[in-house]
């Protein structure tokens, strides 16, 4: 059984090569071990500047295909029409938004997705570029607060435009959110 997180990025038809669009990532996690794996990783310049929605769709339905998947938490933005497809076809219980625009369900997460990598709960299959958008993410403090009044934070690339990308963390924390919450179901 496990888990999955997605973070897209639909790119651009004219991409500026001096400021890179961002890449589409899909990451699962065993729900018993916490084991993370880059399932998909699209970067849209491989492309043209813009990743091929069927792609990622064939991605999907494999992925539903090879495990028994507990749920999916998408961040819909630029994939709102294709998640609303994979939530027809896999029920809604299933495959669900999970908008990262909530500052403080984003920063508890993000606290929980560090302190499972920390402890070594959260292991990884060492996949290069999976370890490399970890190891690029850069904490950024948001208003929200946790219940002792501390600033929760959030993950951002280190600048604007920047080609070091990001996005299999963002999609690591989404399936690891997902983790907790079917450990606790």
């Amino acid at each position: 059984a496990v888990v999955a997180g997605f973070d897209g990025s639909r790119g651009s038809r004219n991409p500026d090569p001096s400021n890179p669009p961002d890449h589409t990532g899909l990451v699962i996690t065993e729900i018993a071990t916490g084991h993370q794996q880059a399932y998909g990783h699209w970067d849209p310049m491989s492309y043209g500047g813009e990743i091929p929605a069927d792609l990622v769709d064939i991605a999907v339905d494999d992925l539903f295909a090879a495990y028994d998947v507990w749920r999916v938490y998408c961040d819909p933005p630029g994939w709102d029409q294709t998640i609303a497809t994979w939530a027809g076809k896999y029920g809604t219980a299933r495959v669900v938004e999970w908008f990262m625009w909530r500052e403080r369900a984003v920063g508890f997460a993000m606290r929980n997705y560090a302190d499972g990598i920390t402890s070594g709960a959260c292991t990884n299959d060492g996949d290069p570029e999976f370890t490399a958008h970890i190891g690029r993410a850069h904490r950024r403090l948001v208003n929200a607060r946790d219940d002792k009044g501390e600033r929760l934070w959030t993950i951002e690339k280190e600048r604007d435009g920047s080609p070091l990308k990001i996005d299999l963390a963002a999609a690591g924390s989404r399936s690891w959110e997902a983790r907790s919450d079917a450990l606790t179901a």
